[in-house]
């Protein structure tokens, strides 16, 4: 009879032990029942394991809220990813979910599948290890048809087999055809087709607004600093500082299509959006562009820039690698799209076979209108020189507003070409043409323009070296992202 008792008593304690440290938040709110206003709660590592392990916290209405960072370093690798088909809304708080390795044949990152009506927002990513052998791969996700925003991923996501099947992989999400805003990743990317530094592939209803990336991106077919493959998707207002590298593909040798900010924009809109990273090539009939490689099928770029560097074999441009034309498009209506490129420009050094100022080669179709290249900065062309329609400047003449104004460039100073204030001229310095949400000077904590992750990073970083340091932090956080 004692050891029953003892026994009992062992049993009890242990599903005492369970229900404080795995209940999603009831013994901290015994309301929490997964409505917004009782959200549950992933409070430790416990928590965590509840909710990837039970299905029902994933259903459509229902609430989740992370409490606290959780160190994921404990539980080891994951073989796939921790939640399958995601309907609810997840909020990260503001904390993150640190050191996550998954390694696996394929489908790997925390969600598999963001469903239409889901929400993730306010997470963090941190110290992410993603490793596959054939196809998807994300720190966050691997299709998105919901709502993604104010997230962020540390880390690498990686390919670690040469087999030529599509890689799908992006720094955040593989596969967006729902809307990603206000996120970023500074993950190191690798691996073969479909390379993304946030994002794999946009899709025709995927939207990517108000983001970035900073990472090393490297793969052999439609690599790109923010997205691989913009298929009729839509890029609004981001940008890319990272640095993609092309890598010789080992079984298509007319492999192509590098970017500083996508891959290939095939049918699809990017719109003031910018890159100011590198693109290095370097093999047989590689097509790179500092900001786009290829520009597809009716692809538009609008009131746009590049200012990073490139290197490649053949069609390498500043802004654009190629500018070509299909028979058959996809999502547009027209069966003969123009490729539209307008309100541009770029100012990085080209260098390679077949290189252009603005575009290294156009096919078929196409328009580029009111666009510069620099032709001392670039090494390309002389002043006056015409590249598909768009005209070499002096460094001098791309730093007068009048340049740009005179064709109707929309600036923040004028009135005459419309309201939208899409452009402006750095502040206080000599410089080319800034998009109007950008900060103004790195580091500049009362820029007129709004202050934002990176001067918030500099500030971090000096912050020791800094008279009235607390007094630049009120600053900071007076200015923080206005303007964007």
């Amino acid at each position: 009879m004692k050891r029953v008792s003892v026994l009992l008593l062992t049993i009890v304690f242990a599903q005492t032990v369970s229900a404080f440290n795995g209940d999603m938040g009831l013994s901290t709110e015994p309301n929490t029942d997964g409505s917004s206003n009782y959200p549950y709660l992933i409070e430790d590592f416990l928590d965590f394991q509840a909710f990837i392990s039970n299905s029902d916290y994933w259903a459509s209405g229902l609430y989740t809220k992370l409490v606290n960072n959780i160190d994921l370093s404990v539980a080891g690798v994951y073989p796939v990813y921790l939640i399958g088909n995601f309907y609810g809304h997840f909020d990260g708080n503001n904390k993150a979910i640190q050191n996550l390795t998954i390694s696996g044949m394929g489908y790997c990152a925390l969600f598999r599948n963001v469903r239409p009506g889901a929400t993730i927002k306010n997470l963090g990513l941190e110290n992410t290890s993603v490793i596959i052998s054939q196809v998807g791969g994300a720190s966050l996700a691997i299709e998105n048809f919901g709502t993604i925003s104010n997230c962020y991923s540390t880390g690498s996501v990686q390919k670690s087999s040469s087999e030529e099947n599509l890689s799908v992989l992006g720094g955040l999400v593989a596969d967006n055809d729902g809307i990603i805003n206000d996120c970023y990743s500074t993950c190191s990317v690798t691996g073969l087709v479909v390379v993304g530094g946030l994002v794999g592939e946009n899709d025709s209803n995927g939207t990517v607004i108000n983001s970035y990336s900073i990472g090393t991106i490297t793969g052999a077919e439609w690599v790109g600093g923010l997205v691989a493959d913009n298929y009729c998707g839509i890029i609004l207002n981001s940008y890319s500082s990272s640095a993609v590298i092309g890598v010789e593909h080992p079984v298509n040798v007319s492999a192509f299509s590098l970017g500083g900010l996508v891959g290939r924009n095939y049918e699809g809109v990017i719109k003031q959006c910018y890159s100011t990273g590198s693109v290095s090539g370097g093999w047989f009939l590689c097509v790179a562009g500092g900001l786009i490689g290829e520009n597809y099928s009716g692809g538009s770029v609008l009131n746009s820039y590049s200012s990073a560097t490139v290197n490649g074999d053949s069609d390498i441009g500043g802004l654009v690698g190629r500018n070509s034309m299909c028979l058959a498009p996809v999502c547009l209506t027209d069966p003969m799209p123009i490729n539209i490129i307008k309100n541009c420009y770029s100012s990085g050094a080209v260098t390679g076979s077949s290189t252009g100022g603005l575009v290294g080669d156009c096919y078929g179709y196409y328009a580029v209108t009111n666009c510069f290249w620099d032709v001392t900065t670039s090494g390309i062309g002389s002043e006056g020189d015409s590249n598909f329609g768009a005209i070499g400047k002096l460094t001098i003449q791309m730093q007068a507003e009048s340049n740009f104004t005179d064709v109707g460039w929309d600036f923040n100073s004028e009135t005459e070409n419309g309201y939208n204030d899409i452009w402006h001229m750095p502040n206080g310095v000599n410089g080319t043409p800034m998009l109007y949400y950008q900060r103004d000077i790195l580091g500049d904590q009362a820029g007129p323009y709004g202050v934002e992750q990176h001067d918030l990073s500099e500030l971090s970083k000096n912050w020791q070296d800094i008279p009235d340091n607390y007094e630049t932090l009120t600053i900071l956080a007076d200015n923080w992202l206005k303007g964007r």
